[in-house]
Parts: structure tokens; C-alpha cells; sequence
């Protein structure tokens, strides 16, 4: 079973990926609401829903946010700069 936590918007797609307006378009084509094409983008981008009235803006931003936080977790501790040596000079 998958994990409900993972960063993975499936399809091999990266939370980056993340298509919000494409959804939110299509979402608007079937015949909802703005609001409501909003909110359920929102809810499949894994954004809370109850008692949240988002926009596509906020959403995007979100995603951006959490997909370049995942990034700099997953960095690689070897590929850090190491502590700056400090030397005093005596004379």
C-alpha cells in the first residue's frame, strides 16, 4: 500500500510537477465552481479542504514551497560545505 505522506504525485511525476491549473481548467470545463475546482485541486495536491478556501496562486505556491523544501532535505550531506577552518597568525 502506498504511503499517504509521499511527495510523489504519481505517474513518475515529482510534486513539482504538479499540474494545478491544468486540473483546476479541467476542473472548470465539467461544470464547477470556481471555488469548488480550487478547493479539490487543492485537496489532490494533499492541502487540507475542510473549512479552506483556496486559489490557484496559493496552491502553486504551496507546492513550490514543499517540492524545494524536499529538495534541500534530501540533499546530500557529503555535497555541504565542511565547518571554515579558522587559523590565528601569532607574531
Amino acid at each position: 500500500m502506498a504511503d499517504p505522506d509521499a511527495r510523489d504525485t504519481g505517474a513518475g511525476g515529482t510534486l513539482a510537477d504538479f499540474p494545478a491549473r491544468s486540473i483546476y481548467r479541467a476542473l472548470l470545463v465539467r461544470g464547477l465552481e470556481p471555488a469548488e475546482a480550487a478547493n479539490l485541486t487543492a485537496f489532490l495536491a494533499g492541502l487540507p479542504s475542510r473549512g479552506v478556501h483556496w486559489t490557484i496562486p496559493e496552491i502553486e505556491a504551496i507546492v513550490r514551497r514543499r517540492s524545494a523544501q524536499v529538495a534541500v532535505a534530501e540533499r546530500d550531506p557529503d555535497d555541504l560545505p565542511g565547518p571554515v577552518q579558522l587559523t590565528w597568525q601569532l607574531s
